[in-house]
């Protein structure tokens, strides 16, 4: 091979990452855009704002915990905020069953707020202060981001709250 062909195959191939570098940048904002017009989708955008695999999916986890993961992640766990568009009803009617509240059964609900599972709450809030002291302070919507996105503390804590939902629902 010839000094030209070498410098013409560097060429290309500075070429092709730049136009892969461009089309990925273009799928990333077709993608954004896709999500900013889905409301169903409103949990899964506090938790995807990177267009790759995530963390939890190449962990070693029981199937049920990275089911129940996924779930939380998409916004599927059967709770009412969930299962009441099946029924038609209105946001504001899908109201937790289970306290009386009076509060939509949402994902935050569910994880911080129903008094129903504040026994299990304790014990998670016990463990994650010592791997994230900070954690107590946040607010609900930060607080459920770290749960699912901290390598360090999402599989203590998913664990807690997936025993929680298949022994509570």
């Amino acid at each position: 091979m010839t000094v030209s062909q070498w410098g013409q195959i560097s060429h290309y191939k500075d070429y092709c990452i730049m136009q892969n570098k461009t089309l990925h940048e273009i799928d990333m904002n077709k993608w954004k855009h896709d999500l900013s017009n889905q409301p169903k989708l409103r949990t899964y955008m506090l938790f995807k704002n990177e267009y790759k695999c995530e963390n939890y999916v190449s962990m070693i986890l029981p199937k049920s915990l990275r089911s129940f993961i996924a779930q939380i992640r998409c916004g599927v766990l059967p709770l009412r905020i969930e299962t009441g568009r099946f029924r038609n009803l209105a946001v504001g009617d899908r109201i937790c069953t289970f306290c009386n509240l009076n509060e939509i059964e949402s994902e935050i609900h569910f994880c911080f707020v129903c008094p129903v599972y504040v026994s299990l709450r304790l014990l998670f809030y016990n463990s994650i202060d010592r791997l994230c002291p900070e954690f107590i302070n946040l607010d609900y919507a930060n607080k459920f981001k770290k749960m699912f996105t901290d390598k360090k503390t999402h599989n203590k804590e998913c664990h807690i709250h997936s025993k929680l939902f298949s022994d509570e629902k």
